[in-house]
This record gives structure tokens, C-alpha cells and sequence, in this order.
């Protein structure tokens, strides 16, 4: 399948664009672009855990620099609301992949990892 990677891990997308996740996938096909730096290419999934103060960060400037570097998955996770929202990248640009997930749904990355697949209230427990 791969390995998970948990803040604090440097995701290095260029020499200028350096950022920390808080919680990453990679596919084994890319585990060999890990390096003592940190990780050196885009992961297959980003997941960030929303806050009043990084939202607008995780929502616009992230997104955007995610999508630029081929980031193909990208999820929000809103402890607040209770909602975890998928996203696709599709061109240069993220569409939902569904409206925000709430319990007592399902999140999966079918196709990319098929055995992923969790209930979304166990985000809270």
C-alpha cells in the first residue's frame, strides 16, 4: 500500500516550497523518494486538520500549492463541523469528490488505495 507520515515531516515540493502536512500518504511506488531531508515529491494524499487560525491557509494558499505540484488527493478534516471533505485533483485545479462527508459515512480512496476505507466518525473518537 505504502507508509503514512505524521507532522512534523518536511514535504519538499521545491527549493523554494517547503511545507509540513499534518498527515501525508505516499504509495510504495514513491517511498524511494524519501530522504533525510524529508519527502521529496508530491504524496498521493495530503490531509489537513482544520483550525480557526490555518482554514483559510489549508482552504486557498495550501490547496493552491498542493494542486500546482500534482498533489492527486487532497482532504480537510473539520473537528469543529465534524465533516471531512475530499477532493480530487482534476488539471490544475481540486473538485469535491462528494459534498462534506459527516458521520455515520464511509471515506475511501478507491482506485489509489481500495483496503482504505474508514468510518468518518471514528475522527472524533
Amino acid at each position: 500500500m505504502g507508509d503514512l507520515y505524521l507532522a512534523p515531516i518536511d514535504l519538499i515540493l521545491s527549493p523554494t516550497n517547503v511545507v509540513q502536512p499534518d498527515l501525508l500518504l505516499l504509495s510504495k511506488e514513491k517511498l524511494h523518494l524519501v530522504s533525510d531531508r524529508g519527502i521529496e515529491c508530491p504524496p498521493d494524499l495530503i490531509v489537513e486538520v482544520l483550525s480557526p487560525t490555518t482554514e483559510r491557509t489549508d482552504r486557498n494558499t495550501k490547496s493552491s500549492l498542493y494542486a500546482k505540484f500534482g498533489v492527486t488527493h487532497y482532504w480537510l478534516i473539520d473537528p469543529m463541523g465534524e465533516t471531512l471533505e475530499q477532493f480530487a485533483l482534476l488539471g490544475r485545479r481540486y473538485q469535491p469528490l462528494s459534498p462534506p462527508l459527516r458521520p455515520p459515512a464511509q471515506a475511501s480512496l478507491e482506485g489509489l488505495f481500495p483496503k482504505l476505507v474508514f468510518e468518518v466518525a471514528n475522527l472524533w473518537k
